[in-house]
């Protein structure tokens, strides 16, 4: 195969996830200023947020996006990589399960929303994991080497992290919805 084709491929692959992160993060940007000001309409203390089911599923895109341009070459490179990601998704997705059980507050069916507890553990989990990364290649690290296959694995625990999480709140959002829309006039949740 040619190098310099592999190398275009790269560098597409890699600005068509930094476009549509920058895309997503204007939509983002947009719907974080409707949610303050229904926040504050509902008098949300500073620890909860209100969030649409496609609000939190971002998250997990925007993850899954840095995750994949960043550990391309890795995922490619070697069997190693690719078993880690596994390991480390499925490890992710338990650990992301818990913590939507624990976020969850309440439905807000007026909004068609949910109110969660503020955390910010996964966006600082993943761009402390992409600065370890870069130092790790840009120091020279052994690719298929044990530290940047557990590098890999960590990486992948929490994009599993964010879609459990994301599934979860989705799977309480809608039994919440379906128990308001069923439950008798005036009765509350």
């Amino acid at each position: 195969m040619n190098p310099q084709m592999l190398t275009g491929t790269e560098q597409m692959i890699s600005n068509i996830g930094y476009a549509i992160v920058f895309v997503i993060f204007v939509f983002y940007a947009t719907q974080m200023r409707k949610q303050r000001a229904i926040a504050k309409e509902l008098g949300l203390p500073k620890t909860q947020r209100m969030r649409t089911v496609v609000q939190q599923w971002i998250d997990p895109l925007v993850i899954v996006l840095v995750a994949g341009v960043i550990l391309y070459q890795d995922l490619v490179s070697g069997s190693s990589h690719v078993i880690a990601a596994v390991v480390g998704l499925a490890v992710g997705l338990g650990f992301g399960w818990v913590r939507g059980r624990l976020e969850y507050v309440r439905y807000v069916p007026e909004h068609h929303a949910m109110i969660l507890k503020i955390t910010i553990i996964e966006v600082v989990m993943i761009i402390s994991l992409v600065v370890i990364k870069v130092i790790l290649d840009s120091a020279g690290a052994e690719p298929n080497g044990i530290l940047m296959v557990v590098v890999s694995a960590v990486i992948f625990l929490d994009v599993g992290d964010s879609i459990g999480k994301s599934a979860h709140l989705t799977r309480r959002f809608r039994q919440d919805e379906a128990a308001a829309v069923t439950a008798p006039a005036g009765e509350t949740g």
